[in-house]
């Protein structure tokens, strides 16, 4: 039988699973970004305080939090953003700002400046289009929002 991406079974080497998981972000890359345009929907807003280790496990957790808090509201867009630059603002001070892959990479950090709470983060231009996640940390807790870059 053929290469089949979504095929790999327990007894699949591990070339054949990086294989399979190569081409499914490829194919997945390319299209959610035109799928979310498509379907013109909302930029969403997001907070969520993360409580624990910094895993893919809180991740999915900060995403599923419900209840939100006036003084732990954060704001992240343009989402999805055509040019590489996104703005967060918080109510509380932002003390660190994180952008990882949905694999869990940290591709970039940045440090605002003493008591910010509007920030301008601009990204490099090579940028890779797709989902991210973007770690704000406040001094109050760690949220974990959801961001899309969309090619310019």
């Amino acid at each position: 039988m053929g290469f089949q991406p979504w095929g790999w079974y327990a007894n699949s080497t591990p070339a054949q699973k990086a294989a399979a998981l190569a081409y499914i972000d490829t194919i997945m890359s390319f299209s959610l970004p035109r799928l979310f345009k498509v379907l013109n929907l909302p930029t969403q807003y997001y907070t969520s305080p993360v409580v624990g280790q910094d895993t893919l496990i809180d991740l999915a957790a900060s995403l599923a939090w419900s209840s939100l808090s006036a003084e732990g509201r954060i704001h992240l867009y343009p989402s999805p953003a055509t040019s590489p630059l996104l703005t967060v603002e918080s109510v509380g001070a932002l003390h660190r700002l994180s952008l990882y892959t949905f694999d869990g990479r940290l591709l970039y950090e940045t440090t605002p400046a003493p008591n910010t709470h509007l920030y301008t983060w601009y990204l490099p231009e090579h940028l890779t289009p797709g989902y991210y996640f973007v770690r704000v940390q406040t001094e109050a807790h760690t949220t974990h929002l959801r961001w899309c870059y969309l090619s310019p």
